[in-house]
């Protein structure tokens, strides 16, 4: 569990996969946290979370600001939300004010 955690600052790995402001990849819980700045990857890009995946995947009473870039699957939030095998992730009570842009080839 990640809890009441603060991220500041960018995150610049523009060939990376699974990259965020405050965590690349997500299997357990986070709640009660930020992250602030800019992040920039290839893909699963996303401004708190580069990648949530089941088991369970919780991300609750948390936030994201600012800009978002990467070329597939990005997000303000959350870059790639997975979901099969009965999983159980969930984003709830999020706040994601900012930019995002990508492209899919």
């Amino acid at each position: 569990t990640i809890s009441a955690s603060d991220a500041t600052g960018s995150v610049s790995a523009p060939d990376s996969n699974n990259v965020g402001g405050l965590a690349g990849y997500n299997s357990g819980t986070i709640e009660d946290s930020s992250a602030t700045g800019e992040v920039e990857g290839e893909k699963n890009v996303g401004g708190f979370v580069g990648q949530n995946s089941p088991t369970p995947g919780i991300i609750s009473r948390s936030s994201a600001q600012g800009d978002v870039t990467g070329d597939y699957r990005v997000g303000g939030f959350v870059g790639y939300q997975t979901g099969s095998n009965g999983g159980t992730q969930q984003v709830l009570s999020t706040e994601l004010p900012g930019q995002w842009a990508g492209s899919s080839a």
